[in-house]
């Protein structure tokens, strides 16, 4: 049996699926050995004439044993391909993400700039309308005031004038007396 357990020992126990396979495959293998070998008379004797009995079957065994390794390392490797594809995607999908909430943040920046810099056109729109109307109210006054004193200065010189027509006219009449 010592001879054989080095043969059970290439079975791969890397991976735990392949390991838990391996490991049942192990057992089946000590037991249908312990049970073809019957009891022993002769442990080296018996071990020979076992291994030549059965070396057929023992190459079939490894062979099977190295396929299964061989089918093993593909599923991992194609575990870890997926993995990484998934990381990938998940990777890529972040950085979409990432590119779309930047984009959105600067048009956000972009609107609160453009509505800023319409308020301040606004603001500036208006002060120059009250500056035209107070210009224009003060100009409007001016021009009554200006209007009112030239009708008063107007009606001074008339008054003055007429009073002068008068007084040369009356300078020849005797005043009258009651």
């Amino acid at each position: 049996m010592h001879a054989h357990s080095a043969l059970l020992e290439l079975l791969p126990k890397s991976s735990e699926y392949v390991s838990i396979f391996c490991g049942s495959l192990n057992a089946l293998i000590k037991v249908l050995l312990a049970e073809l070998r019957g009891p022993a008379k002769d442990t080296h004797t018996s071990d020979e004439d076992f291994y030549e009995k059965f070396e057929a079957r023992i190459t079939s065994i490894k062979r099977i044993s190295a396929a299964i390794g061989r089918e093993a390392q593909l599923g991992r490797s194609a575990e870890t391909r997926d993995i990484h594809d998934a990381v990938q995607d998940l990777r890529i999908g972040l950085e979409r993400q990432d590119r779309m909430f930047a984009i959105a943040e600067h048009e956000r920046k972009e609107l609160a700039n453009q509505q800023w810099k319409e308020a301040q056109e606004r603001d500036l729109q208006h002060r120059q309308k009250e500056k035209l109307l107070l210009a224009m109210w003060r100009s409007l006054g001016d021009s009554g005031h200006n209007l009112l004193s030239g009708q008063a200065d107007g009606t001074l010189r008339e008054a003055r004038s007429g009073f002068a027509r008068l007084e040369y006219s009356c300078q020849g009449i005797a005043p009258v007396r009651k």
